[in-house]
């Protein structure tokens, strides 16, 4: 192996150390997987799921590989990933039945306000979240 394809491997196996920890709002926790660490004068990227999904589609591929959330923070990029309220790795609520797309977006707001301006990339159902995030918390999201 050369000497840039080491260096690779090992920017890769950095990015797939990650840390987590819980967001939201009191009412609506998420989950965050927090990947890679803050590159001088670089933004974090937030990755959003669709309705159907979790954050798990951004950490690895169906057969394995290393999803986006990993290619992105070996780049130097700090990532966060978070789980919708009552998806995935955030708690249900007894009201997840009645869990509205604002209840949802306040719950990522929040996160984007905790970590500082962010690219917010988003996926299908998290499309119309994010321009309402954008109107609500225009600093939040670079």
């Amino acid at each position: 192996m050369d000497q840039a394809g080491a260096t690779g491997r090992q920017a890769l196996s950095r990015a797939l150390q990650r840390q987590c920890f819980y967001s939201g709002t009191e009412a609506h926790p998420i989950y965050v997987d927090r990947l890679g660490s803050a590159g001088a004068g670089r933004l974090p990227i937030v990755l959003v799921h669709g309705g159907g999904h979790t954050g798990a589609c951004y950490l690895t591929t169906p057969d394995g590989r290393p999803g986006w959330a990993p290619v992105f923070a070996a780049s130097g990029r700090e990532v966060f990933v978070p789980d919708w309220p009552g998806h995935g790795r955030s708690p249900m609520r007894p009201d997840f039945a009645t869990l509205s797309t604002v209840e949802i977006a306040t719950s990522l707001q929040r996160l984007l306000e905790e970590i500082g301006p962010a690219v917010l990339l988003v996926h299908s159902a998290s499309g119309p979240m994010a321009w309402w995030i954008a109107e609500q918390a225009p600093g939040a999201v670079a």
